[in-house]
């Protein structure tokens, strides 16, 4: 039992025994400023923490913040075992969506309905179902390490509603973001970019559905002419966090993104023109040309960063073929897909040149634009986007 004391006015002195330790008796004692009541509640909370083991964390709380915590997971948990670009993801996911409203916060204070008023305060903002759910994976990683790392006993974001697509289908807000070209949409952007001095890149993007960061690493090495491949084997990347930048390599992120893909004869002959082109501006550049052997490269032989090929190069072939300037690098990536699968191509063999996870992954992103393609798309996907070149 609890020995509770008056030591004046409104004032009580509360003494509550803990444990023997070599020979001598531990109290805990304590000044309560209020009626007998608040120091009857005071002595039940001690007594009930020291039954349930908590009484250290009750007398003496933790002082990390959420702040300090998250700087902590960032430095020894995430760069240690991601690439730069996942590193710096999190690292902005978090300063935007998380740190403003909780990161003063002592983290063994969170609760589920923070974490929930984050998620809530994100819709209101009208942020796309997507952003929401990410900035649900990265905290909700961050806080199970801190549950690993014994900092926390249950992990708050396990306990909330995240916004969840409707159907299995992308949210509406994703969905406007994927934006393709038609067949008709298609030749033009090719007759326009035979002219561009960069037009071999994004027609290659068109015909072979890689990813900028894939075809903007590729190695004449890489290419097969004889038999029509082309390896994929290193992305490239660039230094979000460093003054001026600075490019780097790396090989692609997951065992299906490092593929083999089949090359029409039409783009062989593309890339064999762009080849000679390029063997000249060498010749004329010197000593201040790079020998990367790049295929895209620019007038010195370094990477071309992408949204200077969006800029220079991208626009002004949209502006030319009369399309929409709001298309992007991806689009041809996503216009190769949906034309490709429109034509009857073998979902299988969609999903293994795009290097994406799965078939199923391949057909819910982009089922949402077909219906309107399949009409419009009879013939293999070779002969629609090159029948001109085909028949000379």
């Amino acid at each position: 039992m609890a020995s509770i004391k008056p030591r004046g006015k409104n004032k009580w002195f509360v003494r509550v025994f803990l444990r023997r330790e070599q020979g001598k008796i531990k109290f805990h004692d304590k000044l309560i400023n209020g009626n007998k009541k608040d120091a009857d509640a005071y002595a039940r909370k001690i007594e009930t923490a020291r039954g349930s083991g908590t009484l250290d964390e009750l007398l003496n709380p933790p002082t990390l913040t959420l702040d300090s915590y998250l700087d902590r997971w960032l430095k020894e948990s995430v760069k240690p075992s991601v690439r730069e670009n996942t590193y710096n993801d999190y690292h902005d996911i978090l300063k935007r969506y998380v740190r403003p409203s909780l990161g003063s916060r002592t983290l063994v204070e969170i609760r589920p309905p923070d974490v929930q008023a984050i998620y809530n305060a994100l819709k209101e903002r009208g942020l796309s179902t997507r952003t929401i759910q990410y900035t649900h994976a990265v905290l909700t990683s961050a806080l199970k390490q801190a549950v690993g790392w014994q900092l926390l006993k249950l992990n708050p974001a396990d306990y909330t509603k995240r916004p969840k697509n409707e159907s299995d289908e992308l949210d509406t807000a994703e969905t406007e973001k994927i934006k393709v070209l038609t067949v008709n949409q298609a030749e033009q952007f090719l007759e326009s970019a035979k002219a561009d001095s960069m037009g071999a890149a994004l027609i290659f993007a068109l015909a072979t559905g890689a990813r900028p960061e894939e075809y903007l690493a590729l190695r004449w090495a890489d290419v097969d002419f004889e038999r029509g491949e082309v390896r994929i084997q290193q992305v490239v990347q660039w230094h979000r966090k460093t003054a001026g930048g600075g490019w780097y390599f790396l090989p692609p992120k997951t065992k299906k993104s490092r593929r083999t893909l089949r090359v029409t004869e039409s783009v062989l002959q593309i890339m064999q023109e762009h080849r000679r082109g390029q063997m000249l501006q060498r010749l004329k550049r010197g000593a201040r040309y790079q020998q990367l052997d790049l295929v895209f490269a620019t007038i010195d032989g370094t990477p071309f960063q992408r949204r200077n090929l969006h800029r220079r190069h991208m626009l002004p072939i949209l502006t030319a073929a009369k399309l929409d300037n709001s298309l992007y690098l991806y689009c041809l990536r996503h216009t190769f897909a949906t034309l490709a699968l429109a034509d009857g191509l073998d979902p299988k063999e969609v999903s293994m040149m795009m290097g994406h996870s799965s078939v199923a992954f391949t057909q819910d992103k982009y089922q949402h634009v077909l219906p309107s393609m399949r009409e419009a798309t009879s013939k293999r996907l070779e002969k629609l986007l090159f029948k001109n070149r085909i028949a000379g």
